[in-house]
């Protein structure tokens, strides 16, 4: 579906008609939490990020079933002003690292269940330089905060965004002097380990882009200052934002086939897994047998490895090329991307 706005003007206007929380179901979630037999506080911020959550939701006995995660990836034109430890390069090998799945964020998502994607954001073409003219501009902008609205899949139920862009802690520091005021010297950080004569280049960087665009405030401080990656982060949020709470029948749904947590406490293996009749008779017609074939053992081991691709096979032997997740909930996009 297209996004719901042309200009920066449309989507400031999405922002000022955005819903709050659900105060009910903050109220009944915070009363949930007393009941439960442990002492209270007893889990720390764990309970006041389900009462956060219940009152976005909606929902007083909020359920996760399908977070999402998506890492945006942009280039600055003022790192070449020598802002970062790094040369814009980085970004690209960054983005490599994600996509082979070498990353921290790629291990949190996986134990999680969560589903992870990367965009990167034309890697080629950076933002110009802030200190000679605007970062973006309108239709850059634009175009950014449409990528991070279309990244977002209706189906999940959390989003969490991430980033990555050389120089990109620069561009923040300016935003954020621009927004709130105190110039560089109350923003600017170290950032990539910079050292004392590359905090004070970012300072002055920082200071000269101040100067030039002074004045801005709200989008326009992101058209100015940010990058590709930092305006669909603002996409996405607002989509995700957008399309809570939660449909109270699809909730209904997921409760009724056990899936009111971690994905890690569905049932796996063998006997827990079966494609959908639908997704059989299509291998069957692609020349597969549909039928299952002795569970796969490891090499080495000798153990039981699950169930996974190796467990159906075609007409030659091969795996189904689909995921674990994939196979058991005849949904796309299981596992990590």
């Amino acid at each position: 579906m297209a996004p719901a706005f042309e200009t920066l003007d449309d989507f400031a206007a999405l922002m000022r008609t955005a819903r709050g929380p659900d105060a009910a179901a903050q109220t009944g979630a915070a009363e949930r939490n007393g009941q439960l037999t442990k002492p209270p506080g007893a889990l720390g911020r764990l309970e006041d990020l389900a009462i956060w959550y219940g009152a976005w939701r909606g929902m007083a006995r909020p359920v996760l079933v399908a977070p999402q995660i998506v890492i945006f990836a942009g280039n600055h034109g003022v790192a070449a002003r020598g802002v970062s430890a790094f040369p814009p390069e980085v970004t690209a090998q960054m983005v490599g690292n994600f996509q082979a799945g070498g990353a921290a964020i790629n291990q949190l998502a996986r134990t999680f269940g969560a589903r992870m994607q990367v965009a990167a954001l034309e890697l080629d073409r950076p933002t110009a330089d802030f200190t000679q003219a605007e970062a973006l501009g309108d239709a850059d902008c634009v175009a950014a905060l449409r990528a991070g609205w279309d990244a977002v899949d209706p189906a999940s139920d959390l989003l969490v965004v991430g980033e990555m862009g050389i120089g990109n802690t620069t561009a923040a520091a300016a935003i954020a002097a621009a927004l709130y005021g105190g110039g560089a010297e109350a923003w600017v950080g170290r950032g990539t380990g910079v050292d004392d004569a590359g905090l004070a280049v970012k300072r002055d960087v920082v200071d000269a882009g101040l100067a030039r665009h002074g004045g801005v405030r709200g989008l326009a401080a992101l058209s100015a200052f940010g990058g590709r990656e930092m305006a669909a982060m603002a996409g996405a949020m607002v989509r995700a934002h957008r399309k809570y709470p939660a449909d109270p029948r699809r909730v209904h749904l997921l409760r009724r086939r056990g899936l009111s947590g971690n994905r890690s406490r569905r049932r796996t293996g063998p006997r827990g897994c079966r494609p959908s009749k639908q997704r059989r008779r299509a291998w069957q017609a692609a020349g597969g047998t549909g039928k299952r074939a002795a569970v796969a053992t490891g090499p080495a081991s000798g153990r039981r490895l699950g169930c996974g691709a190796g467990d159906w096979r075609d007409a030659r032997g091969r795996g189904l090329p689909e995921r674990h997740g994939d196979l058991c909930r005849g949904r796309r996009g299981g596992g990590i991307r």
